[in-house]
């Protein structure tokens, strides 16, 4: 089982898109396991990927979600990374899912939270485009993504 270090911002970045996997506020997803939340996205990966390219969201909403909807994670005080147990499947799963969307990009030499943002950022852009955005505060930055500029874009 491998120990990486996700950055703060990438851990709750990564509660909030689960939540629109999941596409429930019945369960909140700081109580799944870190595992659990990485296996939902990265298993919903290529669908996303598929949806972006050929940018067919014109006008949809997520279906579970009030829209818009925004999932606020406001969890300052936390200065160090987080050092999750993960599966080594579930890592190498990650890493194929990766390669399938940056052929171009050396993914397995990256460090697993380089690999996180790679993995978070289309899927942030997906959601955006159905009125579910991420909004972050950690002690070090407040992040918001996904305005309504952004999502259009």
């Amino acid at each position: 089982m491998a120990v990486p270090s996700v950055s703060h911002r990438n851990w709750c970045r990564l509660q909030g898109i689960t939540q629109f996997v999941i596409g429930t506020t019945s369960v909140h997803p700081g109580e799944l396991s870190f595992a659990d939340q990485l296996r939902a996205c990265v298993d919903y990966a290529d669908g996303v990927r598929h949806n972006l390219r050929n940018d067919d969201l014109g006008g949809y909403t997520h279906a579970e979600l009030r829209t818009p909807y925004t999932f606020e994670n406001d969890s300052t005080g936390r200065d160090r990374p987080h050092r999750p147990e993960v599966p080594e499947e579930l890592m190498d799963d990650l890493v194929e899912a990766l390669n399938n969307e940056y052929p171009e990009l050396p993914v397995e030499d990256m460090d697993f939270n380089k690999q996180m943002d790679l993995l978070l950022d289309p899927l942030a852009k997906y959601y955006r485009k159905l009125d579910c955005y991420l909004s972050v505060n950690t002690s070090s930055d407040e992040d918001v993504e996904g305005d309504k500029e952004a999502a259009n874009q």
